[in-house]
């Protein structure tokens, strides 16, 4: 069940209402975390420790994985080049993702 509505949603968006993730949500994001640490260890994984497209058949080194993962961030977070979307539409969108992401439904 999806726990934010409309009204929340609306709010984040055009009244910039901070989002809070709760501790029980944090614990399952590191659970995971802890999984694919040692899960990955000696596998090629695509997009765990691997590039994309067609660098997915490159394992990254372990000394690159953090900047790899904060790369995926950062390329689906921006942009290039002049805005052509409202930040308004961008804030929904990134702050859909993260409900989403919350609720298990991505």
């Amino acid at each position: 069940m999806l726990r934010s509505n409309l009204n929340t949603i609306n709010a984040r968006i055009f009244n910039k209402t901070a989002i809070r993730i709760d501790d029980q949500a944090l614990r399952e994001v590191e659970a995971c975390y802890r999984f694919l640490e040692k899960f990955e260890q000696g596998k090629v994984i695509y997009g765990i420790n691997t590039g994309f497209g067609p660098m997915a058949q490159y394992r990254i080194g372990d000394a690159d994985l953090n900047s790899l993962q904060y790369n995926i961030i950062r390329t689906h977070s921006c942009g290039a080049g002049e805005e052509k979307v409202k930040s308004s539409l961008f804030r929904t969108r990134q702050r859909l993702r993260i409900v989403l992401e919350k609720e298990g439904m991505l």
